[in-house]
């Protein structure tokens, strides 16, 4: 026992180091800021301290990138040292404008609740890491393509950064999360395999600060009393529940998984009405319509949830909370055409995204969003002060360059998120205007808002030198005629975070009956409504004039005729109606608050409503249309729309239950306190559930001191469980340089049908291709330009003839060629003695040769 704990903690000390490194940078980060934040924050009670950290990595990220691209700087440790130093120049800048004495006092007077926080950001990264310790490996999913823009990055001069996976070309996508990962990484010289682990807790631990900070901040403006200070320290407690909610509650998916496992309510049949899709038999082809059903139906056959169907009435021993389908609670909602026809429907979460630990966009932007939208809460207090005050006064130009650059960083970060936050910031400009406002006039209001068109304007041109480069898949709107959202389902994916927000709403709406506009709410919802189905209908109409949409419609319609179809559309939408009336009844009370509110009410409850109202515009809008990508289906709309209102949402029920706490009495008070806290604990069942599920390989190898042991290193199974690449790939990263293009096979994605391109993975170097449906996916219209590349790797490796062979090999500037299992595996017989004859072999191990030109 002694001598597996000392392994386990000699293991972890061999990454210790580095994650010292990462901690201690950020919190330097954080402190060269604070004055920038201090001041840029001015308004709000802890002068942005929560985000403090946040903003330092994004200003050294975004000033090295902009440099860079400019041609101004190098990607080097010694380029992004001389970025830190400027941004100490700017602090001392702030410093001599703001007054150190004002900064110093505030840090005197609230140095309790900076130790509190700085405990909560140590605890929140140590915890995570700990946890990824013990499931680190890059493996699957789409963790080898962000290892590999990381690596890249890393690799590259100058930006924009070159695309392993596509000799030749910059990556095209949205990158601005993997040059963070990848300066830390530089800086501390750190291996990209370690940095990916770090990252995720990083991550991790910023967000759970910043969901922090954006609940204490609108707690203690809701609590301020102006003839006291306030004192921070008091509101830490309930602060908490919010990056709990966030981060670590997920959605009830968790709880259904429980009972199915164990065979609950197998003979539990519901009343109900429901939409029976159609089918068609594969053998015989004979069709049965699709049909409206009422009576009663099997609980998990009514919920068509994946992986959850019907069981067996046979009662099964209690096995605990473990989640053997816990990856499927990111496909809760499930689309069904009218025929049965199921597309992939995404639909994932904070906690699921942390536990699967994938380094996407949607979580490297998310503590970036959490100091956008307190930024947007800032602006809403600093103006609705100047109002108060009877004080105008022009907005400072170094405040508006920096919102200006933490609003546009989402559009690096995660591009879809840009829109949804642009009209949050609006909103809350909105929502200043109309305070203590008598009268007003659209003339007014725009001019009154013509600082947040400049501070979007400029969000966008300091980021031009990204967009300049990026190519997209996107193709435009298409109107969702076909997939309304199974009320029971959105219930499950989002019930936790629900029952805060409803609570929340009907307490406001009771408390301030008097005032609240409902005529308003309901007229400007309908009009809503009224102008999305017209949409829909002339979106729907369009798509027969276009042949090639009339070809998409003919595959979704399969054997019905236009006329069946639209009637069962409609049949269906009255049937499968409820997500649409939730929305809608939750977007006529927001809009009722906000309006009814908009002169006397409290800035936080307005701008919590804005945040609710912006969560539920974006459930709305799926329900009648949805972007246009490669796929054809609203997947990555729901993807991306969903996990924002799940940011937004959080936070509404995590202040809607501290609310609850405070605004309500006796038996009222403690049954909506208790069914929001029921619906945050069995949230968490998702959680511990998927914790244990996913750590148990590790767990078990400790336990018997098998092979794996808990590490940081997401690449050290590879070189276990496949020493022979490994150790060329080692050979590789050592003595090829960086500039080389290095060909390897390709085969598949996700490592399903093996490692492709596992060495640009790895080494950050060019090959020819790498995942061919991710580089179609990237560049849209664009990838006719690059898509004969994977029948040339196969004509390199398989052609005869050297001197076609060597026509490809200098089409494609290749430098070295590896040949290895894998691609003799792939394709087939490959005649090496023409590699043997014409280039030098340079490494060789086993049945791993790499040949250099």
């Amino acid at each position: 026992m002694d001598f597996r704990f000392f392994t386990i903690i000699t293991t972890m000390l061999s990454n210790l180091d580095f994650l010292i490194k990462w901690y201690l940078l950020v919190l330097i980060l954080g402190w060269i800021v604070l004055p920038i934040t201090f001041q840029l924050f001015k308004t709000i009670s802890d002068r942005g301290y929560s985000v403090s950290k946040i903003l330092g990595l994004l200003l050294a990220g975004f000033f090295h990138w902009f440099l860079n691209s400019l041609g101004l700087s190098m990607n080097s440790g010694g380029g992004i040292w001389a970025i830190i130093l400027f941004l100490c120049v700017m602090s001392i800048w702030f410093i001599h404008k703001i007054g150190f004495s004002q900064l110093s006092i505030w840090i005197k007077n609230n140095l309790r609740f900076i130790f509190v926080s700085e405990m909560i950001f140590l605890v929140a990264f140590l915890g995570m890491a700990w946890l990824r310790s013990y499931n680190p490996d890059i493996l699957g999913t789409e963790k080898p393509m962000e290892l590999m823009f990381i690596n890249s990055i890393m690799r590259s001069p100058t930006f924009p950064p070159q695309d392993a996976w596509l000799a030749g070309y910059s990556i095209s996508y949205y990158y601005f999360g993997y040059v963070l990962a990848a300066m830390l990484a530089m800086v501390t010289a750190t291996p990209a395999s370690i940095a990916f682990n770090l990252t995720i807790s990083l991550l991790f631990a910023l967000s759970f600060l910043g969901a922090f900070g954006v609940i204490l901040n609108l707690i203690a403006q809701f609590s301020s009393d102006k003839a006291k200070p306030v004192q921070l320290t008091s509101f830490i407690p309930m602060s908490l529940v919010a990056p709990v909610v966030l981060l670590m509650v997920g959605n009830l998916y968790g709880i259904l998984d429980v009972l199915h496992n164990h065979h609950a309510l197998a003979n539990l049949n519901v009343p109900a009405i429901w939409f029976q899709t159609g089918i068609v038999d594969s053998g015989s082809q004979t069709a049965i319509a699709p049909r409206v059903e009422v009576g009663s139906i099997n609980f998990w056959e009514w919920m068509d949830i994946k992986q959850l169907g019907p069981v067996s009435p046979q009662p099964v021993p209690f096995r605990g909370l473990d989640q053997p389908n816990w990856f499927f609670a990111s496909r809760t909602i499930h689309d069904r055409n009218l025929m049965g026809y199921d597309p992939e429907a995404i639909d994932e979460f904070p906690a699921f995204s942390f536990l699967l630990a994938d380094l996407h966009p949607h979580v490297l932007a998310l503590p970036f969003v959490l100091m956008v939208i307190l930024l947007c809460f800032e602006w809403l207090m600093d103006l609705r002060k100047q109002k108060e005050e009877e004080e105008v006064r022009s907005i400072p130009w170094e405040r508006s360059g920096l919102s200006a650059i933490i609003l546009g960083s989402l559009i690096f970060l995660n591009t879809w998120d840009f829109p949804f936050y642009v009209f949050l910031f609006v909103l809350s400009g909105a929502i200043a205007y109309f305070f203590q406002q008598d009268e007003w006039t659209l003339k007014d209001l725009l001019s009154y808002l013509k600082p947040f068109g400049w501070v979007i304007l400029f969000s966008v041109l300091l980021y031009v030198p990204f967009l300049v480069t990026f190519q997209s898949q996107a193709g435009g709107i298409i109107p969702n005629a076909i997939y309304p959202t199974k009320l029971r389902q959105l219930l499950v994916m989002f019930g936790p975070l629900l029952l805060g927000f409803i609570g929340l709403t009907v307490v406001v709406l009771r408390k301030y009956r008097a005032v609240v506009d409902f005529k308003t709410g309901w007229k400007v919802t309908l009009g809503f409504f009224g102008t999305m189905v017209a949409i829909t209908i002339l979106l729907t109409g369009a798509m027969f004039l276009k042949p090639e949409m009339v070809t998409v419609l003919n595959d979704t319609l399969s054997v019905l005729t236009v006329n069946q179809a639209l009637r069962l559309l409609l049949l269906r939408r009255l049937v499968e109606g409820g997500t649409l009336l939730l929305g809608l009844l939750l977007l006529a009370g927001c809009i009722a608050i906000i309006w009814g509110l908009r002169k006397t009410g409290s800035e936080t409850l307005l701008f919590v409503f804005a945040m609710g109202l912006t969560g539920t515009l974006l459930l709305l809008g799926p329900e009648f249309v949805y972007l246009r990508d490669n796929f054809g289906w609203r997947m990555n709309t729901l993807f991306k729309f969903y996990f924002q209102i799940w940011i937004l949402w959080s936070l509404v029920a995590s202040f809607g239950f501290w609310y609850l706490l405070r605004q309500t009495n006796g038996w009222k008070r403690s049954l909506a306190v208790f069914v929001v806290a029921l619906g945050f604990l069995a949230g968490l069942v998702y959680s511990v559930g998927t914790v244990r599920e996913t750590t148990r390989g590790m767990r078990d190898s400790v336990r018997t001191l098998g092979v794996s042991q808990p590490t940081l290193d997401g690449l050290a199974f590879y070189s276990i469980y496949h020493p022979e690449d490994w150790a060329m790939i080692q050979w590789i990263n050592e003595n090829v340089d960086s500039q080389a293009v290095v060909l390897e096979g390709t085969k598949g994605a996700y490592w399903v049908e093996g490692r492709s391109s596992r060495v640009a993975m790895i080494t950050g170097l060019q090959t020819v291709m790498g995942w061919v449906n991710h580089e179609g996916q990237w560049r849209g219209e664009d990838f006719v330009e690059v898509a004969g590349r994977e029948g040339d790797i196969h004509r390199i490796y398989t052609e005869r003839d050297w001197g076609i062979t060597e026509q490809l090999l200098d089409r494609y500037q290749v430098d070295y060629v590896v040949l290895s299992p894998l691609e003799r595996e792939w394709y087939g017989s490959i005649p090496q003695s023409k590699f043997d004859e014409n280039m030098q072999r340079v490494f060789e191990y086993s049945d791993y040769v790499v040949y250099q030109r």
